[in-house]
């Protein structure tokens, strides 16, 4: 006997998913007429922003960012999470939401005040800060729309708390988005290899399976996004210690959801064998002196448009996390 087949269910699946040729083409048509006017976030150094490198972030791109420790990935996504935060119209909804996976709310709007030329977060360490100083720019950073998702160390006990499981993050943006009516211009997940994963589950197919989630999420709020991730040891007996696609932990399902993947290395930070520290660093046959405002970023992949050119020398401000190009080349 042939089985019965619900016809509306039937629809109410394949709807979402098929698109005969003239739904496709008159749905890209006005797709690329929203495009034209559409955000396009860049990371505001020329050097990296042209059309000779990098192609702009577009809604529904994931752009991963991956370094070792103390090489400027937090540094560097805080820049540019402030940087497009504060060209958004929040009359309009228009935001940004930074994920953070590791350090605390408070410790990010430390950050953030960092930006706005308060206290650097060593200045925060040794308690050198006025209080009624701060107070007064963070009655200005209210304004910024700038969302932080994260852990709160000074959490109401009447509420409870819990991992940050992947999925309670796309609930949140879900709601922001369709509740609250925001509509976030860029997306920033940080310390991605943090997410914590049940322990009934297995971390790396998991993991997997978030990298996916959030290339879903991308598509379905339209927006771009950064993720940050941690490059692994096997970087460091590298010549170069800058990360490459299979640098990063959970390389394969990352490489496999990103349209853009970025390595960061701060030179300054190593160390060779022999205990030395380097002097200079040959960047693009130019030599260049080693300190600690040197930044190299390097373009690992671009889906679309990849660049002869993949390293850029970059002048970078630990303390008030900021980027911008060299004024002109440090020729040695």
């Amino acid at each position: 006997m042939k089985p019965q087949v619900n016809m509306k269910q039937l629809e109410a699946k394949v709807r979402p998913f098929l698109h005969m040729p003239a739904d496709s083409t008159t749905a890209t048509v006005r797709h690329m007429e929203w495009l034209q006017t559409a955000p396009r976030v860049t990371w505001e150094v020329h050097s990296v922003n042209n059309k000779n490198s990098f192609t702009p972030m577009l809604p529904g791109q994931i752009t991963t960012v991956i370094a070792r420790p103390g090489n400027g990935k937090t540094s560097t996504m805080v820049y540019l999470a402030r940087r497009v935060a504060e060209r958004c119209d929040f009359s309009k909804g228009e935001c940004v939401i930074y994920i953070t996976w590791e350090e605390s709310i408070q410790q990010m709007e430390e950050k953030l005040l960092a930006t706005m030329g308060g206290p650097t977060p060593k200045d925060i360490a040794w308690g050198d800060y006025n209080m009624d100083e701060v107070k007064k720019l963070f009655i200005k950073r209210v304004k910024i729309p700038l969302i932080i998702l994260g852990k709160n160390m000074s959490h109401d006990a009447s509420v409870a708390r819990g991992p940050m499981y992947i999925e309670t993050v796309r609930a949140i943006i879900e709601k922001l988005f369709y509740e609250f009516k925001l509509k976030p211009v860029l997306i920033l997940g940080d310390h991605v290899h943090r997410i914590p994963i049940p322990k009934t589950r297995d971390r790396k197919s998991d993991l997997t399976e978030a990298m996916i989630d959030l290339d879903e999420l991308t598509k379905d709020v339209n927006v771009s996004m950064v993720l940050g991730v941690q490059a692994n040891r096997a970087v460091d007996k590298q010549t170069l210690p800058i990360a490459t696609l299979a640098g990063a932990e959970g390389a394969s399902a990352i490489e496999q959801v990103s349209h853009r993947m970025i390595g960061l290395l701060r030179p300054i930070t190593v160390t060779p064998e022999n205990g030395m520290p380097l002097d200079f660093v040959d960047i693009n046959s130019q030599e260049y002196k080693v300190d600690d405002n040197l930044l190299i970023m390097r373009l690992l992949k671009q889906r679309d448009y990849l660049p002869k050119k993949h390293l850029y020398p970059l002048h970078f401000n630990p303390a008030r996390f900021e980027l911008k190009d060299f004024a002109k080349p440090q020729v040695v």
